[in-house]
């Protein structure tokens, strides 16, 4: 299947077949492997250019969010959630937070297609972001998920063509370098 004919399917996720089947969930809890290399918080460390580095991109839209506390770069995708109830807010603070999570997983995937880990061809099945009751197989769309599913088939015809994605098409429309440039007056500058 050619990555132009994944037509994102934006229904009730319920009414989907299995994971694998009709779609791929992008969630650790996923039940495919690729599935599970398209999760936010799939940890495999990047490093943005003048950000610095971090574990995941969940770990970096959870710094976003807390004002740049640096121990997020690196915590466990559990302990996030116990980091941010110290924070008054968890409002993500930078608009462009889209876009940089978009360029994390860019990295990530890069990283992993360089190490022979993963493979644009097992992308066949439109994509997905949801979680699955355990107990009552229950599914609920997570709330990013429309803009990460987008942004990851950016991302998958930046990979194809061996170039950099189109990040004006991505998150909130605007440059990496913008989006970066952003984070540095929101969450660096002193006179902010």
């Amino acid at each position: 299947m050619k990555l132009a004919d994944l037509k994102q399917i934006w229904s009730n996720p319920n009414r989907l077949k299995e994971d694998g089947v009709d779609h791929i969930n992008c969630s650790i809890a996923g039940t495919t492997p690729v599935g599970r290399f398209l999760a936010v918080d799939q940890k495999v460390s990047f490093q943005l250019e003048g950000l610095g580095n971090f574990m995941s991109p969940a770990n970096l839209w959870a710094w976003l969010g807390c004002e740049g506390d640096d121990r997020f770069r690196s915590c466990h995708p559990k302990e996030i959630r116990d980091l941010k109830k110290e924070h008054k807010s968890d409002k993500t603070h930078v608009n462009s937070y889209q876009t940089l999570v978009i360029a994390a997983k860019w990295q990530q995937l890069n990283k992993l297609m360089k190490q022979g880990k993963f493979k644009l061809e097992a992308i066949n099945l439109p994509l997905r972001v949801y979680r699955q009751d355990k107990a009552t197989n229950f599914r609920t769309s997570l709330p990013y998920e429309s803009w990460y599913c987008e942004g990851m088939l950016e991302v998958f015809k930046a990979l194809q063509s061996g170039e950099e994605p189109d990040w004006k098409k991505i998150g909130t429309k605007i440059s990496l370098e913008q989006a970066i440039n952003e984070v540095k007056v929101s969450l660096f500058s002193t006179t902010a």
